[in-house]
């Protein structure tokens, strides 16, 4: 089958019964709804697929497809078991589990051999009016060899990469997962995504990608880039 969709995979946890939010489940789907009909919006062939690690109702799955997505994933993370005893490396642990758990389903195994690209978007970004999907076939990743922790970070509101780079990606993120849940010296999946070069950097200028906005919940306000 000819290459011709760019999978877009949105992490969300909606409802989650020990996790706590600093806004409600009604504002959180909201923000997801706005995040998917942003990638509808500037994202050409898409193939959006949420990775819902909550719970969640068929009246959020039809807003979710209503507002564009073509798939909801579902593997509620607190009822398998994938949660740390430390509370602040849940999130990444999670995160990641999403990825890899929907990467070994029969549905990801259907469409594979007809994607040009694999985007991560988060559940709460917005892609702007300064946003510009490339369909070349690079990788794209914002990343800093320095940050707060005195450490290499990848950003993760959006990157994506090409199908070409899928095998490296898995194989990757993979040892990552695997060291993340033994090692605390790996602060999150950020940091993780920059030492592991889960996403290829090579050839890649950091801090680069503009149009990307990101709603900020500890503080309640958007923060553009």
């Amino acid at each position: 089958m000819k290459n011709q969709f760019n999978l877009i995979l949105i992490p969300s946890v909606i409802r989650n019964p020990v996790l706590s939010f600093h806004m409600s489940e009604q504002e959180r789907l909201n923000q997801l709804l706005n995040t998917i009909k942003s990638c509808v919006s500037k994202i050409p062939n898409y193939y959006i697929v949420v990775l819902e690690g909550g719970t969640y109702n068929q009246e959020d799955k039809n807003c979710m497809l209503n507002a564009g997505a073509n798939e909801v994933f579902n593997y509620d993370l607190v009822e398998n078991g994938k949660r740390l005893p430390n509370h602040n490396r849940s999130k990444s642990y999670g995160e990641m589990t999403l990825f890899l758990e929907y990467f070994s389903t029969n549905e990801f195994f259907q469409i594979k051999d007809s994607l040009l690209s694999i985007s991560k978007a988060g559940g709460r970004i917005l892609l702007n009016d300064k946003f510009i999907f490339t369909s070349e076939d690079i990788c794209v990743m914002n990343f800093s060899h320095l940050v707060w922790s005195g450490k290499g970070a990848c950003s993760g509101r959006y990157w994506k990469i090409p199908i070409k780079h899928f095998n490296h990606f898995y194989t990757q993120l993979k040892k990552l997962y695997e060291d993340y849940n033994k090692d605390e010296s790996i602060i999150d999946i950020e940091h993780g995504f920059y030492q592991y070069n889960v996403v290829p950097l090579e050839g890649l200028e950091p801090n680069t990608i503009s149009g990307v906005s990101l709603f900020v919940s500890t503080s309640g306000v958007w923060e553009d880039s």
